[in-house]
């Protein structure tokens, strides 16, 4: 009886269907249409002349007590006449090296401008002190639209993205700065330990599966549990690698908005991430990468700039494979990229969404601060006027409560601070005992 009911409603849907119009049925996927759309997709969260900075909410106090970047302010005068010098070394010694043809059976790839990739990524690597060592870039022919990392600092870029972007400087910056970071970062080698756990972990689902005993069903569950988690680390060294670039664009003088223009196009594609993807959808990697663009340190640009004024062209010529170009190491390279610790994170997060009045999330990072920091009493005077911020725009006491705590908290790690003794005085807490119970 049910199959002859189910078998009706599909008469009687397909029916429906076969009399409406063209017209009604168009009407009807026109949702789809908007969500879908691709037009929407290159220009979403796409800000073009958009220059970053971070606005300081009004009635924000900044003790000025935490060090971020440093760096020498370039005169702007010297520093054009600097790349002025620049630009005539590269006329004089790189464009002639890249158009120099040679003897190969390969073809050559006259409709890759390599000068426009040399370009981008020395300046690259000059900026963020990546000079130590030499860089290889190669440029595929291949339709398939996204670029990789492999051993030797090598970064190789599919024409299939090179062609969508190449007009771009940002956003192929972006593309050459986020496989970088996969060096940068040690993901390369990262990557060879966790494929071959993989492997050994599918040869213990093998030998579970002819396996006759009682346990081989829990121990293909443990296995592939294991193996879930090796896919959760390779979409995390992509959430990464993407933050990694922002920084490395930034410093670059890149605009960290415009490189987004190489995800949104990616965003026109499959969409999809599951349980075995190695990378995150794009659309979650866009939500990353907002986020993260609303930290960035400032001073960055002015490092970068620093970086490109106390160094010298680097050499480039055209590898024998015909398809990449090697920029050399620098002879004179004193200073190597550093990493950001964790610490150097949380307190440039911190300090953000301090400012920017955010002071849920900048209460949790100067918390997390204030664990590893045991000794310090920084974070906690930030607490303590992050507190007092949002007891004055709310009103309600507990946050006076915790202001007041966080203070007396400082006091105790740090008791004759100017810093402290004013926060104390202006919450009445100036000849108190400093170790109540507030």
């Amino acid at each position: 009886m049910k199959k002859l009911v189910l078998l009706f409603s599909l008469l009687l849907l397909s029916s429906s269907l076969a009399e409406a119009s063209y017209l009604d049925q168009q009407l009807n996927e026109l949702d789809k249409n908007v969500i879908y759309q691709t037009p929407q997709q290159h220009t979403k969260n796409y800000e073009q002349n958009k220059e970053y900075s971070v606005e300081i909410a009004e009635g924000v106090k900044d003790p000025k007590l935490l060090e971020f970047a440093k760096y020498t302010p370039i005169d702007e005068k010297l520093y054009q006449q600097k790349l002025s010098k620049d630009a005539i070394k590269y006329e004089k010694l790189i464009i002639p090296a890249l158009k120099k043809k040679t003897q190969t059976i390969n073809m050559e790839p006259e409709a890759v401008d390599f000068y426009n990739v040399y370009r981008i990524t020395e300046r690259l690597i000059r900026a963020n002190n990546l000079d130590y060592i030499n860089w290889r870039v190669a440029i595929r022919k291949t339709p398939v639209s996204n670029a990789a990392a492999f051993d030797g600092n090598y970064i190789v870029i599919n024409t299939g993205l090179y062609d969508s972007v190449y007009e771009s400087e940002d956003a192929l910056a972006y593309v050459i700065a986020h496989e970088m970071a996969h060096h940068i970062l040690g993901h390369i080698q990262r990557t060879q330990e966790l494929n071959y756990t993989l492997d050994y972990f599918d040869k213990l689902i093998t030998a579970n599966n002819r396996s006759n005993s009682s346990n081989a069903g829990l121990n293909k569950l443990v296995v592939e549990s294991r193996r879930l988690g090796i896919y959760k680390e390779f979409r995390k060294m992509e959430y990464m690698a993407d933050t990694q670039a922002l920084e490395l664009i930034t410093r670059a003088g890149y605009s960290p908005y415009k490189g987004l223009e190489t995800l949104n196009f990616l965003n026109t594609f499959n969409n999809l991430s599951t349980i075995v993807s190695t990378h995150p959808s794009t659309a979650e990697r866009i939500a990353s990468y907002n986020e993260n663009i609303a930290v960035l340190d400032p001073n960055w640009k002015f490092v970068g700039r620093e970086n490109i004024y106390n160094s010298d062209v680097l050499n480039c010529k055209k590898s024998s494979d015909r398809v990449s170009i090697v920029i050399s190491k620098s002879k004179k390279a004193k200073q190597f990229y550093q990493v950001e610790t964790k610490e150097q994170r949380l307190t440039r997060l911190a300090h953000v969404k301090y400012l920017r009045g955010e002071m849920k999330d900048a209460v949790k990072y100067f918390a997390q601060l204030a664990e590893i920091q045991e000794d310090n009493y920084i974070p906690y005077v930030y607490i303590s006027l992050a507190n007092e911020y949002t007891f004055n725009k709310t009103g309600k006491k507990k946050f006076m409560k915790w202001a007041k705590k966080a203070i007396v908290k400082a006091a105790e790690l740090k008791p004759d601070a100017p810093q402290v003794l004013s926060q104390l005085e202006n919450l009445g807490l100036i000849g108190e005992n400093k170790k109540q119970k507030l």
